[in-house]
């Protein structure tokens, strides 16, 4: 595998330029940032840090750990140390950046004690959600970042290629665990990170779920179309102890990973053949990703695209398994992926947001049995000015061992 050279530091100051425009249309004197994704977006390091953002001059990346590793990485900005939260206040002025009234903080991820002791040391008079906004910006991806993406695809590639191979040399017998560890270590041997950053609340994966006949039909606490048993009630989503046997669907959905970038992929994969109604539903869920894909466009709405596949759903008789077969399925057939599994935008029946050129969308029609599984597709796909374009670039959704 090609190593792909860090992103520049241009890369980053394009990123701060967008936010400060976005501050000085907001009317906001700064953004503070404290989660390590946001962090390394704009700033180029990964390292414990909080990055202060203006509408005009330079970002001050305040470092709590390790300083010495930020001083040799690309990143943009001034740099100084941060060791208490009580400090904040006089490490910004110290830096000239005094006068607060009205700054955006992460309300969504941002624990509320941490809340309150930037309050108590900032004393500012309005705090404003700033995700939304750095969410709008991460949404559109450069052509470095697709690079990258297209690294994590070949990543994901490896392990779906590894799945094959145990499955046709195990065949039935093999624990969903089994094929999970041999996956996820072929995909660690082609450079995945070994994290998957979640932004929702108390949301987590472990390279993503890996299922089999009726276990992929169990809900769990997850967000998402499948659950599966898992390994214990501690954790119980995922792979767990159950053996693979013959015509069961197997569903291998796992995530690359590559630089802080993801891909999200699903492929069924069955020993012998899959039962003849799983089997026609498999077929619909394929061509809701073909039509997904011939009909979305730039402006195209993200709930038009929910409402086309629960329609061909229906009208292939499998609505009431449809991303679920239980009251507690997926309200969506897609989501953004990034730098998080879980960005915007959600392809939902409520969401009104035009798509956009360069958004990054995993498109992932399932169709669940309670009795037999779920089947289903998934792809990562770039939105170009002409329609989308698959990452993954390989087509064998359905391999019969």
């Amino acid at each position: 595998m090609n190593m792909p050279e860090l992103p520049p530091v241009e890369e980053y100051e394009a990123r701060v330029k967008r936010l400060q425009a976005a501050l000085k249309e907001t009317n906001l004197d700064g953004a503070l940032l404290f989660q390590r994704v946001d962090v390394c977006y704009f700033s180029g390091t990964g390292q414990n840090a909080a990055l202060f953002v203006s509408p005009t001059g330079t970002p001050l990346l305040m470092v709590r750990q390790s300083f010495e590793r930020v001083q040799k990485e690309r990143v943009t900005g001034r740099i100084t140390r941060f060791r208490r939260m009580r400090d904040l206040s006089r490490i910004l002025k110290d830096h000239g950046i005094y006068d607060l009234t009205r700054i955006g903080l992460e309300l969504d991820i941002l624990p509320a004690l941490e809340f309150q002791k930037v309050e108590s040391s900032l004393k500012v008079q309005e705090v404003r959600n700033i995700s939304p906004l750095v969410l709008k910006i991460r949404m559109i991806k450069s052509p470095i970042e697709l690079k990258l993406m297209q690294q994590a695809a070949w990543v994901v590639r490896m392990g779906h290629e590894r799945a094959l191979e145990v499955l046709e040399t195990h065949g039935a017998g093999i624990r969903e665990i089994e094929l999970a560890a041999e996956v996820e270590a072929a995909m660690r041997r082609a450079g995945h990170d070994g994290i998957i950053h979640m932004r929702r609340w108390d949301q987590e994966s472990f390279y993503g779920h890996i299922l089999s006949g009726p276990n992929g039909a169990l809900p769990s606490y997850a967000t998402s179309p499948t659950g599966g048993q898992g390994t214990s009630i501690a954790v119980p989503q995922g792979a767990g102890h159950r053996k693979i046997k013959r015509n069961d669907p197997i569903l291998v959905d796992i995530l690359g990973a590559y630089q802080g970038y993801y891909i999200d992929a699903s492929r069924t994969y069955v020993i012998g053949q899959l039962p003849p109604p799983v089997l026609d539903a498999y077929e619909v869920t394929f061509q809701i990703l073909k039509q997904v894909i011939k009909y979305v466009r730039p402006q195209t709405l993200a709930k038009q695209v929910y409402e086309l596949a629960l329609e061909m759903a229906r009208e292939g008789g499998y609505e009431q398994g449809f991303m679920g077969c239980t009251d507690e399925r997926a309200p969506f057939v897609g989501h953004g992926v990034g730098m998080e599994v879980d960005e915007p935008p959600v392809l939902s029946r409520r969401n009104e947001i035009q798509l956009k050129k360069g958004m990054t969308l995993a498109i992932e029609p399932k169709i669940a049995f309670p009795q037999h599984g779920v089947v289903g597709v998934e792809d990562t796909l770039h939105l170009t000015e002409t329609g989308l374009k698959s990452l993954t670039e390989w087509e064998n959704f359905l391999d019969v061992v």
